[in-house]
């Protein structure tokens, strides 16, 4: 750690400098690995001042992107690490990490990452003030810059959200996405997603039938001079942070595209230094010459050749290897479902989001079709997801493991009973109020404590059966064809047109291969009777449209579909 700071703190990186930049890459490399190995050392601070100093370097505004980026990666690991012993500065720190989001406030005034790197509130003039902190590599003539800066960091920081830990015990993988995760439901949710509705519950689902919403202000961005394709979108200033959102959210329920090409775990798309590239193409020989059982002489040459280097890449096993993976080995994505699929809460928040991508303006037509695509392999699917089945059918156990979100974002859920205990006596006496020793016989306390473990056990219950789903996926997904059609723009005609036959069909799908009890029949005809009503409804004295004018209208290329 030592030659580590000293490296990233007295060794900027000068432009031009090929070898002062190969060697920052290789020292960052095993920056990163001793986070990832050391868990639990880390969160027991463990170099605390140390690392916060390197990753502020980082994390410099005056960096390039991309070592803007590497920093944001790395600090998300150290979080991960320190959950709750993370201080009220590292907070702050990632609720800036993303431009373009407001300033959080404080008493001292508004928080950025500027004024967090180098704060100055708590120094007066008379006190010994830290060394200012300063870029690492700053940016190099040739760098390419970013159109959109606010989802470039937001696009970082979902991918490396994700990204886990080799904690010893294998429950902190899921109580530290659970700690990242919730942190950013608590600081940039609100922003991303302004009309975000709690009371959205596939548990008890509100199903009233949509109204049609009002056209857009569509604004031409760019138009592609070789094929003279128009982009478009709206004035909303964080759609395009909700479409991010949306897409990595989606991205959880559909299976990577396996790739044949060197594969090192937990750096995919950075650049790896070329020593440890040699040493991880060294180990994936080796690991499949070992699942093979080969034992020629070619295999063993490479392993004495890599021998010294190998260490870097034995954190798990590489994607090109053919050996079976341990069991108790959760990859990145198992363990996201997982925790996603830990409470009712979590499940609200999935089909919250999905609510909201059938919410988008139709110039982001893209994601909105991904998330369709998710409810069509659901619905057709034989094996479900855990909350489309029925609690019978699965065995439901109360004693399945579940991560609180709550408790594991807030920074108090962790301390000792004794702590809390004090904390409370201490508000106690603040607010004048003198505890009885029996009003814990009280009646309703009573009652509370005893309902509290059926609260729990109902919580973990995750399973709202297929009929709840379908209902709530017909209802949502009117939304789509109850949206007021930009006529006069082919394009987003074009697209408007393809989104509403896509879930047209589904509805199609579901009459003919689901069963489906009254209430969701109910609720499909009251749909299809809303939209029937909005989008064939033309004024009382407007003349018949020409075949012409019909393909140039939503109503008009949409009545075969809707009469099929």
């Amino acid at each position: 750690m030592e030659v580590d700071w000293d490296t990233t703190c007295c060794a900027p990186v000068q432009q031009g400098h090929k070898s002062q930049r190969e060697e920052l890459d290789s020292i960052l490399f095993i920056f990163e690995k001793i986070l990832q190995h050391l868990p639990e050392r880390i969160q027991s601070r463990w170099q605390f001042h140390s690392i916060g100093l390197i990753l502020k370097k980082l994390l410099h505004f005056g960096n390039s992107l991309k070592i803007r980026r590497e920093g944001v990666r790395l600090f998300l690991l150290w979080m991960q690490a320190l959950q709750h012993n993370c201080t009220e500065e590292q907070l702050h720190i990632f609720a800036c990490l993303i431009p373009g989001f407001p300033p959080l406030p404080s008493e001292q005034g508004p928080r950025t990452l500027d004024n967090l790197i180098n704060s100055t509130f708590c120094f007066q003039e008379t006190q010994v003030t830290p060394e200012e902190i300063t870029p690492l590599v700053p940016p190099q003539s040739g760098d390419k810059g970013q159109d959109d800066l606010t989802s470039y960091f937001l696009d970082a920081l979902l991918k490396y959200m994700a990204k886990g830990l080799e904690w010893k015990d294998k429950e902190n993988q899921e109580k530290g996405f659970a700690f990242l995760f919730a942190n950013f439901k608590k600081y940039y949710l609100p922003h991303i997603f302004p009309n975000f509705s709690m009371e959205t519950s596939l548990f008890n689902p509100i199903l009233d039938v949509p109204q049609l919403r009002s056209k857009p202000c569509y604004i031409m961005t760019k138009k592609d001079p070789e094929t003279n394709e128009t982009t478009y979108s709206t004035k909303d200033t964080f759609l395009s942070a909700r479409v991010s959102v949306i897409r990595w959210l989606v991205s959880f329920w559909f299976e990577p595209k396996a790739n044949l090409g060197l594969q090192i775990p937990g750096v995919e798309g950075e650049n790896i230094p070329k020593n440890i590239q040699r040493a991880a193409a060294g180990l994936a020989a080796r690991e499949e010459g070992s699942c093979r059982g080969d034992s020629g002489d070619g295999s063993a040459e490479l392993e004495q050749s890599h021998s010294n280097t190998s260490t870097l890449t034995e954190r798990e096993p590489s994607s090109s290897s053919l050996c079976s993976v341990d069991e108790e080995h959760l990859t990145d994505m198992e363990i996201v479902r997982k925790v996603f699929y830990s409470s009712r809460e979590n499940v609200n928040f999935i089909i919250e989001v999905f609510r909201q991508a059938f919410l988008l303006p139709i110039c982001e037509a893209a994601a909105m079709r991904r998330v369709v695509k998710v409810y069509q392999e659901w619905i057709q699917q034989e094996d479900k997801p855990v909350f489309m089945k029925e609690a019978e059918d699965l065995g439901y156990s109360p004693s399945t493991s579940v991560i609180n979100l709550v408790s594991a974002g807030e920074h108090g859920g962790s301390y000792p009973l004794e702590k809390n205990k004090q904390e409370e006596d201490k508000m106690n006496k603040a607010s004048g109020h003198v505890r009885n020793l029996s009003w814990t016989r009280n009646s309703s306390y009573q009652n509370a404590i005893n309902n509290a473990p059926e609260i729990e056990e109902e919580e973990k219950n995750v399973c709202a059966g297929v009929q709840a789903s379908l209902q709530v996926f017909i209802t949502n997904s009117a939304n789509i064809l109850l949206l007021e059609p930009a006529n006069e723009i082919g394009v987003l005609l074009d697209e408007h047109v393809d989104m509403c036959k896509r879930v047209l069909n589904i509805y199609r799908y579901m009459v003919v291969h689901s069963t489906m009890n009254k209430k969701t029949w109910e609720q499909l005809l009251l749909i299809m009777l809303r939209i029937t009503e909005s989008v064939m409804k033309r004024p009382l004295q407007a003349p018949p449209l020409s075949q012409g004018r019909k393909n140039s209208v939503l109503a008009g290329r949409l009545a075969t579909p809707l009469f099929r």
